[in-house]
């Protein structure tokens, strides 16, 4: 329970509105393929650096999602699958996904559904929807086959496919594992933005203690350039922050083992 009231303010909505404005984009579609511009990997690196930085045990976790709100009398139902999809899980509190995009609309098609988040194993806020999580295809399956047609009833259905600790690399080659829309774009803009990832690490840490103020005031550009401004040496500065956490130091023959 300890662990879970100190990650309490990470499903808060002022640190939620913090980290959105950096990591989702605007939903786009390759040929019949909708992406909704969650940045789940970004959202999974991120999540999982964090609390690893505060000296918790986290895992990223891989697989697929859908996201359902059943009809009511007002609207038919809704529906949204994740494919590929990343979250991570952390000892003794359960899974967090904080990269789900409540609302979004694309060719003039509106999604809507009431998860703000996954937070130990339940969906925020609480009461209006429900998660669930599986390992076998063939549930999970039959999961989003039938959940459609329960009437007034939101899910959030997960799949794990394979689970993934964290190592060295992680940080040290984020743009690499990454390798998202949004990954591209800061290359485009930025060059190899691995140590612009552990920027924004350390912002978001330093935004969730209180020791900087937001950048969600600024245009999405000029936040990311602020964070570029600061990206020298951030991903040494970054592991420094998590080795205190673990309380010890990584050695580069460790770093090496990890990497493979």
């Amino acid at each position: 329970m300890a662990r879970r009231v100190q990650l309490r303010s990470l499903v808060s909505e002022r640190f939620l509105r913090e980290l959105h404005h950096f990591l989702w984009i605007e939903p786009s579609l390759s040929g019949k393929v909708l992406d909704a511009g969650w940045n789940c990997r970004d959202h999974a690196w991120l999540t999982a650096l964090l609390i690893q930085s505060l000296g918790h045990k986290p895992l990223l976790f891989h697989g697929e999602a859908f996201f359902v709100k059943g009809a009511n009398g007002k609207s038919g139902n809704v529906s949204y699958s994740q494919q590929p999809h990343s979250w991570i899980a952390v000892e003794d509190v359960g899974a967090i996904d904080l990269s789900v995009k409540p609302e979004f609309s694309i060719s003039g098609d509106d999604f809507r559904i009431p998860v703000a988040c996954i937070f130990a194993n339940e969906c925020l806020p609480r009461g209006r929807s429900t998660a669930y999580f599986f390992d076998d295809a063939g549930v999970f399956a039959q999961a989003v086959r039938d959940l459609p047609n329960r009437r007034n009833q939101a899910s959030a259905v997960y799949l794990k496919h394979e689970a993934e600790h964290l190592h060295d690399g992680h940080l040290a080659r984020a743009a690499g594992w990454i390798g998202s829309p949004l990954t591209q774009r800061l290359d485009s803009s930025y060059g190899n933005p691995s140590d612009l990832y552990a920027a924004l690490l350390l912002h978001i840490r330093s935004f969730l203690v209180g020791s900087v103020p937001s950048l969600s005031g600024l245009p999405f550009a000029e936040a990311w350039g602020e964070l570029a401004a600061r990206r020298a040496g951030a991903i040494d500065r970054a592991r420094r922050c998590i080795e205190d956490a673990a309380g010890f130091s990584v050695s580069p023959s460790a770093q090496a083992d990890a990497m493979g």
